[in-house]
């Protein structure tokens, strides 16, 4: 699982969206949020209704993204350890 939320987490601080999108929808259906960085994440899009997984569209999935980023504003633990994990994955990818 630490490999997922590693990918997970490089989709949130990608400088595009192309296929981010996506993957962070199937891996929040999936995942239900069960992660301890996403847990209590709330304020998402709803589910699709006929599927029930989630189905961001591009526009959606920015907006999504910084709230997966801020985590649980309950937790600010959560919330701290979420951000530091992005940092530095977002300076690797801006790194040469």
């Amino acid at each position: 699982m630490d490999r997922a939320i590693e990918a997970l987490f490089l989709a949130l601080v990608s400088n595009t969206v192309s296929l981010e999108n996506q993957y962070v929808s199937f891996l929040l259906s999936i995942d239900c949020l069960a992660h301890p960085l996403l847990v209590g994440v709330t304020d998402l899009p709803p589910r699709n209704a006929v599927s029930g997984d989630y189905e961001f569209t591009g526009d959606e999935f920015v907006a999504v993204r910084l709230l997966l980023i801020k985590g649980n504003p309950h937790e600010p633990h959560m919330r701290m350890s979420t951000n530091s994990y992005c940092q530095r994955y977002s300076r690797t990818l801006t790194t040469p």
